[in-house]
């Protein structure tokens, strides 16, 4: 990872830009000086100490004098990592217990939109890891891996099933859980413009969203979630549906297409009952 990720990632749990650079710059040199953190981190020496006494009041750098030079050591990073995370889940239990019972419900009827992948991922995984009885999914074989292990941390305690759409059937993940793999994943991907994901937790809560590649990688994201009944309905009967049909099309697959369309295209137009027959 380089190192101006790594200062990034810092930056994300609490660490100043210079504070995460101070620190980075010390496990490169370890031990150092001041004159020396400043020159290897580019954090100006009139700023420098008083970064360090931040970074010593966080128990990150330890101060050590000796023959008239004062050198700083910085906490090792396991150490440190280990530490952060036994302090930010105590907090974290605090305050589930705390905020709980703090303040009004929220009002199940709001829908909260999000337009970063990454949250939209990070949303179903914990809506996922938080479920107590079902878990109903449908979602694309690229992102299928990045909730799977939240899925495999439920699938002993909740009854789940996700609709997958993957290349072909071969590319379904095979273990105990109830998976129906989608047939027509490139006529879906063509009328939408995009991949979807749906997520629906206890009949209680859902998430929809839509996936758009872009130029460079890049992912543009259009997510909702709320816990609105009318919400939540329609996201189950999507899913629920979905699955319907793909039970119908696992035991007459063959008389489907000779009907439909190689695509299903005639089942798909809901503006007319042609067939091929």
């Amino acid at each position: 990872m380089h190192k101006e990720t790594l200062t990034d990632k810092l930056m994300e749990i609490g660490l100043s830009e210079n504070e995460s650079r101070a620190y980075l710059s010390l496990l490169e040199l370890n031990p150092s000086t001041g004159y020396e953190i400043a020159k290897q981190s580019g954090i100006p020496s009139s700023k420098v100490y008083e970064v360090l006494r931040k970074l010593i009041q966080r128990g990150m750098v330890l101060e050590l004098k000796e023959k008239g030079k004062t050198r700083y050591i910085p906490q090792e990073s396991r150490d440190f990592i280990v530490g952060y995370k036994h302090k930010v889940s105590g907090i974290l239990e605090d305050l589930e217990d705390a905020l709980s019972n703090f303040g009004n419900a929220t009002n199940a009827s709001y829908i909260w939109t999000y337009d970063s992948f990454g949250e939209c991922i990070e949303k179903v995984k914990t809506m996922i890891l938080a479920a107590s009885r079902t878990v109903l999914l449908s979602i694309w074989q690229e992102d299928f891996p990045l909730v799977k292990d939240a899925c495999d941390a439920v699938e002993s305690s909740c009854k789940t099933a996700t609709v997958f759409f993957g290349e072909d059937e071969a590319n379904l993940p095979v273990d105990g859980a109830m998976r129906f793999y989608h047939p027509i994943r490139n006529t879906i991907y063509s009328e939408k413009g995009g991949r979807g994901l749906v997520a629906v937790i206890d009949s209680k809560e859902a998430f929809m969203g839509t996936f758009f590649n872009e130029a460079e990688g890049f992912i543009r994201a259009e997510g909702t979630f709320s816990k609105n009944p009318g919400f939540v309905a329609l996201a189950e009967d999507y899913i629920k549906h979905d699955i319907y049909i793909m039970k119908i099309v696992q035991r007459f697959g063959k008389e489907l297409i000779e009907t439909y369309g190689e695509g299903y295209e005639q089942l798909r137009d809901v503006f007319s009952n042609n067939t091929n027959t």
